[in-house]
């Protein structure tokens, strides 16, 4: 009824102490795509409530369990606008329930690529919990995200909604998060340990975030030397597809500060995202830039530099100096 869909369940039984209920194999189907695999699946659903919660006026459950979730999510229409993939639309029964918690471990959400040929945006969901979920309303989460590339894990926590389920894109969604532990060296040419915390808001299709990152052992490989990388960025990140546009990054190493702006997005046929950004350096030093590529103890060149560059790196081999394009312009005091 909430869904506005089918959906089948392979086995289901009660329970009494707490009373609730266990179902097995559960599939959300497509409304109409019937040859389209489901759009939800779930291994195992445990429903915990309290006799108290269920003889209220408005019934409560305590507690939902999801075990096994995978989320299939269809490709935006021919409008542009995202899927319904999670309607929850108003009860046409006039029924209502709230639920004290939903959580789930170990789920994946699929993201379908927009263009045939693109590599699907795979997201896996660690640890996810909603608290006080009713049928309107603004909901608070916890979450905790792995991350493959760069490897390392994401905590999340603020609120979502209440739910368009016109728009489900346009959504609100706030919070902030922590990213630690992410081994740059999965990347091959640069190594190090990034770190990573800020706020973002907006909608689930249009997210703006702020905040500073730090690698405190930077180095790219062939070089013998370690900087001390800090950045601060904004930027928008597009939830569908991971796909991410840089408005302003600083960062800042030695007695040098680069200015960049661009987007780290995917391309059509292509696996992986590429990097294109706009660089500029006003007042750096030129042996600073030497040092992130060279094994020499002394720079051979010292001095001011201002530069501007375009910058494009694509996914995949070979290593970082390899396929690093770079085309622009600067002058050495």
């Amino acid at each position: 009824d909430r869904f506005a869909r089918t959906v089948q369940i392979r086995s289901f039984r009660k329970t009494y102490f707490p009373p609730g209920c266990v179902a097995e194999g559960v599939n959300f189907l497509h409304r109409k795509r019937t040859d389209l695999p489901p759009l939800i699946t779930v291994r195992t659903l445990i429903i915990r409530g309290s006799y108290n919660g269920l003889l209220r006026i408005h019934p409560r459950l305590d507690e939902v369990e999801v075990k096994g979730l995978q989320v299939l999510i269809p490709p935006p229409g021919p409008s542009g606008q995202p899927p319904s993939v999670l309607p929850l639309t108003t009860s046409t029964t006039g029924a209502s329930i709230t639920i004290g918690e939903i959580k789930t471990d170990g789920a994946l959400l699929e993201f379908m690529p927009r263009q045939p040929g693109q590599e699907p945006f795979k997201l896996q969901v660690h640890r996810l919990t909603l608290d006080n979920v009713g049928e309107k309303g603004v909901i608070p989460y916890h979450v905790t995200l792995l991350k493959t590339e760069p490897p390392g894990e994401i905590r999340s926590e603020g609120k979502i909604g209440p739910w368009n389920e016109d728009d489900p894109g346009s959504t609100p969604v706030t919070g902030s998060y922590t990213y630690e532990h992410a081994d740059l060296a999965v990347f091959e040419g640069i190594s190090g340990t990034l770190s990573s915390q800020g706020k973002f808001s907006g909608t689930l299709g249009h997210i703006d975030a702020n905040g500073e990152a730090d690698v405190p052992d930077f180095r790219v490989s062939g070089s013998s030397h370690t900087v001390h990388l800090n950045s601060k960025f904004q930027a928008v990140v597009d939830g569908t597809n991971g796909d991410t546009y840089l408005q302003n990054v600083d960062a800042h190493f030695q007695r040098t500060t680069v200015t960049s702006k661009g987007s780290v997005a995917g391309q059509h046929g292509q696996h992986g995202k590429t990097i294109r950004l706009e660089m500029t350096v006003k007042e750096g030093r030129i042996e600073d830039l030497l040092s992130l590529f060279t094994n020499e103890k002394r720079p051979s060149l010292t001095g001011s530099i201002n530069l501007r560059a375009k910058v494009q790196v694509p996914p995949g081999p070979p290593g970082f100096l390899r396929k690093l394009d770079l085309a622009g312009s600067c002058g050495i005091g």
